[in-house]
C-alpha cells in the first residue's frame, strides 16, 4: 500500500492542490481534538486514494488485512494538506525499519555480529520480528 501511494505521490499532490483551491468546497474551522483545523472536502484526493486502495486490494485478493476506509475530510484527516503531510512522513518513519531489515543478511555474514543474529534465531526470524 505504502509503495503504491509513494509511486503516485505526484498525482496526490496535484489532487490536493485542486481540492484546496476549489472555491466550491468551502471549509469550516472545526475542533478536531488537535486544535482548530480547516475541515474541507477533498474529492480529488479521495478518488485517487480509492483507486490506489482498489488496486492494492485486487493484488492482495483474499489476503487483504486492514480497513478499506480512507480517512479524509474528517476529524482524523480534516483536509487534503493533512493527508499529504501524513503520507509524506511514511518514508521517514518506515525508512529505518527497511534499512535494518535490508542489513540483517550483511550482519549475519559478519563475524563480529554473526553470533548476535544467531541468538535471534537467524536472519529470517530477525527480519520477520522487526517487520
Amino acid at each position: 500500500m505504502w509503495r503504491e501511494i509513494q509511486n503516485e505521490t505526484h498525482l496526490l499532490w496535484l489532487a490536493a492542490d485542486k481540492d484546496l483551491l476549489d472555491s466550491s468546497h468551502y471549509y469550516r474551522l472545526t475542533n478536531t481534538g488537535q486544535g482548530l483545523n480547516r475541515m474541507q472536502a477533498a474529492p480529488n484526493v479521495g478518488y485517487h486514494m480509492s483507486r490506489i486502495l482498489g488496486k492494492v486490494q485486487r493484488a492482495a485478493r483474499d489476503r487483504w488485512v486492514g480497513l478499506s476506509v480512507v480517512h479524509l475530510s474528517d476529524r482524523d484527516v480534516p483536509n487534503a494538506m493533512f493527508f499529504i503531510d501524513k503520507y509524506s512522513q511514511v518514508p521517514r518513519i518506515l525508512g529505518p525499519l527497511v534499512d535494518a531489515i535490508a542489513r540483517i543478511d550483511i550482519l549475519a555474514e559478519d563475524p563480529r555480529s554473526k553470533d548476535l543474529v544467531e541468538a535471534c534465531n537467524g536472519a529470517e526470524y530477525a527480519k520477520r520480528f522487526i517487520f
